[in-house]
């Protein structure tokens, strides 16, 4: 029996991402449940871009550079991790960079692994054959979310305004309550806890000590903006 395996490959050079596609697509191994794996590449050249296809598609595994224009892959991976639905998702970063305190930071905010270029397809082929195998057990999906600690509210609050993200952030607390922030091209149209709206809302919200949060991408909407200067009211 055959399974296909959804690809994401993130990379700002152009060649790059012809040779990965060369290199990687309709390559072939076998899982440790002795199924035959097929890799179906699809590549990208932004950050943005990927989010916009983690939206539409089933993805498996992303492969991203950390150097690109506008989002790199750290913020990427970040945003990734923010998600309910894909925090699991497993994260390979492809870099140049050979610096151990780089590889320890991808590690830290989420990255399941680090290849530094110039790679091998056989190399390649191992590391992904391994971030399969490890997909069943569920200690490394709870260690992908945990990473989430790594990155604190305010950080991914940031991140949402700084790409113009549209959607809902959702933070639970150790009283169980929980509160809302609705995004609309990284502009907040919404936020409440318990019986506060608005900045009084966003200000209590930084400053009460959470469980868990996690972000949802919807599409845009014509609200209107509560506040275009979150960063400033929760410094």
């Amino acid at each position: 029996m055959e399974k296909n395996l959804h690809i994401l490959v993130v990379d700002d050079d152009l060649l790059m991402r012809r040779i990965i596609i060369k290199m990687l697509n309709n390559k072939s191994f076998i899982d440790n449940e002795l199924q035959i794996v097929k890799c179906r590449v699809e590549v990208v050249e932004s950050g943005k871009k990927a989010i916009e296809t983690l939206k539409k598609e089933k993805i498996d595994i992303v492969i991203c550079d950390i150097e690109m224009p506008e989002m790199d892959g750290i913020e990427l991976c970040q945003i990734i991790r923010m998600s309910e639905k894909q925090h699991h998702l497993p994260f390979i970063f492809l870099s140049s960079h050979q610096e151990v305190e780089v590889r320890l930071e991808t590690l830290s905010i989420g990255g399941n692994d680090y290849i530094s270029k110039p790679f091998s397809i056989q190399e390649l082929l191992v590391r992904i054959k391994r971030l399969v195998n490890s997909t069943n057990n569920t200690t490394t999906k709870r260690d992908s979310y945990n990473s989430l600690e790594q990155t604190s509210l305010k950080q991914s609050i940031e991140l949402i305004i700084k790409h113009q993200l549209n959607g809902e952030l959702n933070i639970c607390f150790r009283d169980s309550s929980e509160a809302t922030i609705e995004f609309n091209n990284g502009k907040i149209i919404k936020a409440t806890f318990a019986q506060l709206e608005g900045e009084e809302a966003i200000k209590k919200i930084v400053s009460t000590r959470h469980v868990a949060y996690s972000f949802e991408g919807k599409t845009a909407s014509d609200k209107g903006i509560v506040s275009s200067g979150i960063i400033r009211s929760i410094d």
